[in-house]
């Protein structure tokens, strides 16, 4: 006996002829449904019917826990045979595609935009800002010294002259800066609203980030913090994804050009990517990063997993783990340094595993 699943159905069938039938539904959504299942695998509820009690075998490798697969000519089941157009099957397909955007465009992905965008207004404000600060530097050198980050820009973008500045600001002293030339102060001037409006922008993303990431990556934002939580997701191509890596690669993931280093001219071994922003990695002693970053790498596996598939809250458990792990290694003596050889003439870091 041999199991054909067609777009219109499954058929049981007895070398040329059909033994026992279980057609889908006529209409569109059901059909695109079953179709959707095909696709990511999934065995159906007719398919499970037909193999029911006997011993079958299958065209498909998505069918092997049913029986084994083989190859059989089956084109002679036709869907006009059993009353469906192909008309259907079009209008079937029109809402598969649609199934399969709405799923590429989940919850993640709008956190994926989120913050891509965030970190762009971060690298363009700190452009920006040090352009605005040499920039104006050359009138009033002196206010930098009195003001920072974006109490500066708000003084330029208010007051645009030394002397304004330091009558609103209450400032005092003798610069040695030159006068504006024309033009130049309202330059200046709107530079700074700039500044301002970016970081205004950048601080409403990162709020809804922080809200959102909560709901839709709650045990990833416990454990990474939200923003984190996110540039890991968005690196790895999606939750869903990024919940299939094993924990190595989790603790790799934005370390990719190291890696091909290391495997195409023996260089050390990266021991992080993005994973180093945590700040259980990046504030560890050197010779314990590596450690550190495995033990979270691990986590966040975990983390990425619950959160694809809602299992029970654990990110603050997993936090607490964290901690926990960092305090055992922070406290632990220091590993003894390895002396390398030197009589083989390889490159100093072939050979040398992760810590």
């Amino acid at each position: 006996m041999l199991i054909a699943t067609k777009w219109f159905g499954v058929f049981l069938i007895d070398g040329d002829k059909v033994v026992k039938t279980h057609l889908f539904p006529k209409d569109p959504s059901g059909i695109a449904t079953r179709l959707h299942a095909i696709q990511k695998g999934h065995i159906l509820d007719e398919e499970r019917a037909a193999a029911q009690g006997r011993r079958v075998n299958v065209l498909e490798s998505r069918l092997e826990p049913l029986g084994r697969m083989v190859v059989a000519d089956a084109s002679f089941v036709n869907a006009a045979t059993y009353g469906f157009r192909e008309t259907l099957l079009k209008e079937a397909l029109l809402l598969l595609a649609e199934m399969k955007t709405e799923e590429e465009t989940g919850a993640d992905r709008h956190l994926m935009e989120a913050i891509a965008s965030y970190d762009a207004a971060q690298e363009q404000i700190n452009q920006l800002d040090l352009k605005l600060h040499s920039w104006y530097g050359l009138h009033y050198p002196e206010l930098g010294d009195a003001l920072k980050g974006i109490d500066y820009s708000k003084a330029v973008s208010s007051y645009g002259d030394r002397e304004s500045v330091q009558e609103g600001m209450d400032l005092s002293g003798a610069s040695i800066g030159v006068d504006f030339i024309e033009g130049e102060k309202e330059m200046l001037m709107s530079l700074a609203s700039g500044i301002i409006y970016l970081t205004d922008l950048s601080e409403k993303t990162g709020e809804y980030i922080d809200r959102r990431s909560q709901e839709v990556l709650p045990n990833l934002s416990a454990l990474l913090g939200p923003k984190l939580a996110c540039r890991l997701v968005r690196e790895a191509g999606g939750l869903e994804r990024l919940s299939s890596f094993p924990a190595g690669t989790v603790q790799l993931i934005g370390a990719e050009k190291a890696l091909f280093r290391h495997l195409r001219k023996g260089r050390r071994p990266p021991k992080h990517g993005l994973i180093f922003q945590h700040p259980l990695v990046h504030s560890m002693p050197r010779d314990r990063r590596g450690r550190m970053s495995r033990f979270i790498g691990g986590k966040a596996a975990i983390a990425a997993r619950l959160d694809m598939y809602r299992g029970r809250d654990m990110g603050e458990e997993l936090k607490r783990e964290a901690e926990k792990r960092a305090g055992e290694l922070r406290s632990a003596p220091a590993a003894k340094k390895r002396h390398q050889s030197t009589d083989t003439g390889a490159s100093g870091g072939r050979g040398r595993g992760r810590e």
